[in-house]
């Protein structure tokens, strides 16, 4: 049966999508291989998640089943029928589904249960237009069920044949999506790591129930950021500062890296690891950048779409180890990407978009804050969020208490 599945960041989603997928599998046995047969496992609008999921799927099941990628220039190859997972970008994934419709071959791939990762995407004003018509395609074919049963009988399976499972923590309606896409429906508030809220106002910072929490440090700390960053350093903690723009990020970092640089002593170990990775950086195509080789020395880097693929595995590899210990980012990075963190710092209210800056809506700030505090990383998250004047602090403390507004299609608005 189809099913809907909803549960905070770090709320175990992920965990019930691979058992979802290897239970289908297991169930097939041997079948799902010698019969070619298909199991469609992840659409995800980012093609960082996509690498990512595919690299953490061979490296746990490569033996027993064949996984694919289908995105981006380089892992966008043609359909194959001994693939058992394939793993793709919501544009990929509907071209292959038009594909497999028009050739109306779509009952004769077998199994197939498409696993919709991010499902609140679908009210995307860029992209969920993309995925609400797969799944609108894939509900209408539903109604050739009675064809595929009969193809399920003739092969001796018991389970349903064209299932979608959706995934999300910040999808509204909920209700009313699976009623759509006629799934069953489970929802869970629960949070394995505990998260909590700050907001900077006026050179300090609070927690939510208003007490000052922390002041400001430095005296070139204008806006407070390497306060936070720099207690956290202390503690060897990571953090993720989110910023509007890349020129932000990068100018961010360096003002980061310039204030806490007399404070900052890396011990002989970590300074040894952060040569390491300098010298990895300057064997990338394009050399080492100007700006990481100030930066990193002091624990911070950037983050942003302008990196080279090899870049951005480095950069992630040494945020994951530590060896980074900030990462200047764009917000963009709360979902294209699983970079735990045990602080995230929200400093601007804006994001950037085709029509210029924007404030960072509801579904977006749940996604920011909710890279904090991940399970089996740390045993407890946090969150910092900057007002830059008393408006901006009505905009954050609407964030911080308000719910998500009503999906709207991306197709009819």
């Amino acid at each position: 049966r189809s099913l809907v599945y909803t549960a905070p960041t770090s709320g175990g989603k992920s965990l019930v999508a691979d058992i979802l997928m290897m239970r289908r599998l297991l169930y097939q046995g041997k079948r799902a291989l010698v019969n070619d047969e298909f199991f469609h496992y992840l659409k995800s609008p980012f093609v960082s998640i996509c690498n990512e999921k595919v690299t953490a799927l061979q490296r746990v099941w490569g033996e027993i089943v064949r996984v694919q990628g289908f995105f981006g220039p380089n892992q966008s190859g043609n359909w194959h029928p001994s693939v058992d997972v394939a793993v793709c970008t919501y544009e990929k994934a509907n071209v292959l589904i038009s594909k497999w419709i028009e050739e109306d071959t779509l009952g004769q791939i077998g199994t197939l249960a498409p696993i919709t990762d991010e499902l609140h995407m679908v009210s995307d004003p860029d992209r969920g237009y993309i995925l609400e018509l797969i799944l609108t395609k894939v509900r209408l074919y539903q109604r050739r069920y009675e064809k595929l049963k009969a193809l399920a009988a003739r092969t001796n399976r018991d389970m349903e044949i064209l299932d979608i499972i959706g995934l999300s923590a910040t999808l509204p309606d909920v209700p009313t999506i699976a009623q759509w896409l006629g799934a069953g429906l489970y929802e869970t508030k629960f949070r394995p790591v505990s998260l909590g809220y700050k907001v900077q106002f006026n050179k300090r910072v609070y927690s939510f129930d208003g007490r000052k929490a922390l002041d400001l440090l430095f005296q070139r700390d204008t806006d407070g950021v390497s306060t936070c960053i720099f207690e956290a350093m202390c503690k060897n903690e990571s953090t993720l500062s989110f910023c509007s723009s890349k020129n932000w990020c990068e100018s961010q970092a360096l003002k980061i890296a310039e204030n806490i640089q007399s404070r900052v002593a890396a011990g002989r170990l970590l300074f040894a690891r952060r040569r390491v990775l300098l010298n990895k950086l300057r064997k990338c195509a394009a050399g080492l950048d100007d700006t990481l080789a100030q930066t990193i020395p002091f624990g911070v880097a950037y983050h942003h779409a302008g990196l080279l693929v090899e870049e951005r595995a480095i950069l992630e590899h040494a945020f994951r180890e530590r060896t980074i210990l900030t990462f200047c980012c764009t917000t963009t990075l709360a979902a294209g990407v699983n970079l735990p963190c045990r602080r995230d710092a929200l400093s601007n209210l804006l994001r950037s978009t085709r029509t210029g800056p924007a404030t960072v809506e509801l579904s977006r700030f749940l996604q920011i804050v909710g890279r904090a505090g991940r399970a089996g990383y740390d045993d407890a998250g946090e969150c910092i969020v900057w007002a830059q004047d008393k408006r901006e602090l009505k905009v954050v403390t609407e964030l911080l208490t308000g719910t998500l507004p009503p999906l709207e299609s991306a197709l009819t608005g």
